[in-house]
C-alpha cells in the first residue's frame, strides 16, 4: 500500500518546514520512502511508481547503479561476445571521453534519476562540442548501454529512445543516378 503524508518540522528559527513524504513498499515487499516539497509530486511519484512495481520493473534510487558502472557491464559484455579488439577500445575510448567525462559527462548519474529532459539536455552540449557525426556514435553507444541495463533490470525503461541526433540537410549527401560504370 502506497501513501502520502505531510510532515511538519519546525527548527529553533520557529519557521515551520513542510515536507510530503511518498511511502511504498516495492515488488520484493521491502518499504521504502521518499520526501518531497509538495503533495502532487510525491503523488506523481507515487502513480509512476506503482505501475514499475505492477511490472516488476522498479528499481529503488538507493540501490539503483550509475551510469558509468553500466557502461562497465555493457563493455563486458562485449568482451564475453567476443566483439573485436578495434570495436572494443572505440567503443571503450566514447565511454571514458564523452560518456563518463568529468567535465559534461553523465556517468555519475544513477540509471533510475535519468529521463529523456535530461538526456535532451546532454545530447545539446554534445552537438555544441562535437561534430554531429560523432555526437551521433556517442548517443548511439549510450543507448546501447541503456538497452543492456534493462535487459538486466537495472532500469525500467530506456530514456534515450526518443534522443536523436539528426544529420542537417546541408550535410547529407545528394544521390548521384545514371552514372556509367565501365569495365
Amino acid at each position: 500500500m502506497a501513501t502520502v503524508r505531510k510532515k511538519v518540522k519546525t527548527p529553533a528559527s520557529g519557521e515551520a518546514k513542510v515536507r510530503w513524504i511518498a511511502d511504498y513498499f516495492d515488488q520484493h515487499r521491502k518499504r521504502h520512502i521518499k520526501t518531497f516539497d509538495t503533495k502532487k509530486a510525491a503523488q506523481a511519484f507515487l502513480v509512476t511508481v506503482q505501475g514499475e512495481v505492477n511490472r516488476g520493473t522498479h528499481t529503488p534510487e538507493r540501490a539503483s547503479r550509475n551510469v558509468y558502472e553500466a557502461a562497465q557491464l555493457w563493455l563486458q559484455r562485449g568482451q564475453t561476445e567476443d566483439l573485436e579488439r578495434s570495436t572494443m577500445r572505440a567503443y571503450d575510448a566514447i565511454v571514458r571521453l564523452h560518456i563518463c567525462a568529468a567535465e559534461g559527462g553523465i556517468g555519475a548519474v544513477k540509471l533510475s534519476q535519468l529521463s529523456t529532459p535530461l538526456l535532451e539536455a546532454w545530447r545539446d552540449q554534445l552537438v555544441a562540442k562535437l561534430s554531429r557525426r560523432l555526437a551521433r556514435k556517442v548517443l548511439g553507444v549510450l543507448k546501447s548501454i541503456l538497452s543492456e541495463a534493462q535487459r538486466r533490470g537495472l532500469v525500467a525503461q530506456n530514456a534515450a529512445l526518443p534522443v536523436k541526433v539528426d544529420a542537417r540537410k546541408r550535410e547529407v549527401k545528394k544521390l548521384v543516378c545514371c552514372i556509367r560504370i565501365r569495365y
